[in-house]
């Protein structure tokens, strides 16, 4: 009843302002509500146990359907949000990659690489992004929203199309009276959580035997799960109340305790309760505003699978067990230890780009004394054919960088590296990788084509009988697995070889030190669903490509220039 009147006042409020759209009968207006990282399977066991007992209520009413898909793009956040918001996910691989045309190794949580990325993608994209004049919270990719808030590249101040926004008396009002319910919540629900984290971080620490991450993870949940939440759920109710024409919402907190503690972990579950609570919040607030037309969709981007940590099985991460078995071809033997501190320089390195600019310079100092000692221990003739290595893990996929190789004939080095090329420089290399227990698949290019490593064997991918063989294409089925293959042997941006965690021979594995993982082949991390309104005719199903969510929203809800024009029209009069 309190949340009843507050919306009826917040909606007086909101309709006598600037900033509300005109109502425009026949015209409806799109929810876009994400809830990343939670599988098709995972969602209808949640239903049915009763942890999101909104949305079980609301496909039982009749009133909205769910739809189980199969991602045909890659199963990663940056893939999924270009292709929604752009309609080209331009050779985006996953999280991180090295990116050849930039000269490094690039990442999706940090603004310049979002930035630089980004402008590839537009250039590639036939149509103009799906935010404009919309407001979007959590997403990666700016998309031309009129406002984005908690975006990598603006975070949390927002931008608007113009560059100012204009407000009177009653859009402060309505700022002000959420704002002070949004700060009343905070305070007693970060209480709480605070304490949960504590004991939660304790216990699984002890488990364990370490606190690898475990900091970051402290801050994260408390700010993705309390902070962001509440802020981003009460921004979209302000947002519908004003008639914003698309309104774009990612709730992270599942998938942020996924990668921690694992997909079906009481706490990821814990976190479902209070997303559910949050869509049933803005639904309400569609419900007081009938004539905006709102439809809403809620969706994931990719599922998640539980994962065991690569370097649990092996003994060591990926990062060194490359440049280990890659070092057979240098001049003298080099110790395990050398190679750890090269290991250790490069992540050192890579940190130093998350920091704050003004903090960079004193770092610098730091590197360099890292780099003095190094050479002591390891010199430069033996260093050097390892500096060209880059190995970039994303989860459950990494992406191998092994530099331009020298032509046969002595001539221009070849933009295309073969596995047999590889094999020729690095000899132990691709043995070790494709024996070993902690990779499922391997994949390259051959000179007919991509080549598929499984358990010690080499494939044609184009052999379809042999192919059909193996559990990966007896789990996936033939077209998607191929799909997936050639975009990673293929893309522009992918590593000269590719490995997969899913299907090793120790189990599901993942390259980072996490619980939960996707990026991969794992059919849990393909796995999406969709639910939308009954009304709508949804047309997407089977394997489906992030580009064509594009296209859908596109084409139904389009561009609102008709409101802009007649907001202008208002404020004339």
């Amino acid at each position: 009843m309190r949340l009843f009147r507050a919306l009826q006042t917040l909606r007086q409020l909101a309709r006598r302002g600037t900033a509300t759209a005109p109502v425009e009968p026949g015209r409806r207006r799109a929810l876009l509500l994400q809830i990343d990282g939670l599988s098709s399977r995972r969602l209808k066991q949640a239903l049915a146990r009763g942890e999101m007992p909104h949305l079980k209520k609301w496909l039982e009413s009749g009133a909205a359907r769910l739809r189980s898909i199969l991602a045909a793009t890659p199963p990663s956040t940056p893939v999924f949000q270009a292709g929604l918001l752009y309609g080209e996910h331009a050779g985006v691989p996953g999280f991180g990659w090295y990116d050849r045309g930039l000269g490094r190794v690039v990442r999706m949580d940090l603004a310049e690489d979002v930035l630089a990325i980004e402008r590839s993608i537009q250039r590639a994209a036939t149509d103009r992004p799906l935010l404009e004049h919309g407001v979007s919270y959590g997403t990666i990719w700016p998309a031309g929203a009129a406002h984005a808030f908690f975006n990598v590249v603006l975070f949390v101040h927002g931008q608007s199309a113009s560059g100012r926004v204009v407000r009177n008396l009653y859009d402060q009002a309505v700022s002000t009276l959420a704002g002070v319910e949004i700060l009343g919540r905070l305070a007693s629900r970060f209480a709480l959580e605070l304490g949960v984290a504590a004991w939660d971080f304790v216990s699984w620490c002890r488990r364990i035997r370490s606190t690898r991450f475990e900091w970051r993870f402290l801050y994260m949940r408390l700010f993705v799960s309390v902070v962001m939440r509440d802020v981003s759920t009460q921004g979209a109710i302000v947002d519908v109340l004003r008639g914003v024409p698309v309104i774009y919402l990612d709730y992270l907190g599942y998938d942020e305790y996924a990668h921690r503690r694992g997909p079906d972990s009481e706490m990821s579950l814990y976190n479902l309760r209070g997303i559910d609570a949050a869509i049933a919040k803005i639904r309400r607030a569609t419900e007081e505003v009938p004539d905006y037309g709102y439809d809403i969709f809620v969706f994931s981007d990719h599922g998640q699978t539980a994962t065991t940590p690569f370097e649990r099985v092996v003994g060591c991460d990926l990062h060194q067990f490359v440049l280990e078995h890659a070092a057979g071809c240098v001049a003298g033997p080099i110790e395990s230890s050398a190679i750890r501190e090269l290991v250790a320089l490069r992540e050192t390195e890579f940190w130093i780009r998350t920091l704050w600019p003004v903090l960079r310079p004193p770092m610098q100092l730091y590197v360099a004394w890292l780099k003095h000692r190094l050479s002591r221990r390891l010199r430069r003739r033996d260093r050097a054919p390892l500096e060209g290595i880059e190995v970039v893990t994303g989860g459950s996929i990494a992406h191998l960088y092994l530099g331009a190789l020298p032509a046969a004939d002595g001539g221009t080095p070849a933009k295309v590296i073969t596995v047999d090329q590889i094999a020729r420089r690095w000899p132990r290399l691709i043995d070790a990788l494709a024996r070993c227990p902690a990779v499922g698949l391997l994949v390259g290019k051959g000179r007919r084509g991509p080549v598929v490593f499984f358990r010690g064997q080499r494939y044609d991918l184009a052999d379809r009988a042999a192919i059909e063989t193996l559990e990966p294409c007896r789990r996936l089925g033939y077209e998607l697995l191929r799909t997936h293959l050639e975009q990673a042997v293929n893309g522009r941006r992918s590593g000269d070889l590719v490995l997969y965690g899913a299907f090793a021979e120790a189990g599901e594995i993942s390259f980072d030190f996490e619980f939960g993982s996707h990026g991969g082949l794992a059919l849990e991390e393909l796995d999406q669903f969709v639910m939308y309104p009954s009304e709508v005719d949804f047309p997407l199903k089977g394997a489906v490509a992030a580009e064509e969510f594009y296209r859908f929203f596109r084409a139904r809800y389009g561009v609102f220039e008709a409101s802009d024009e007649a907001r202008a029209k208002k404020h004339a009069a």
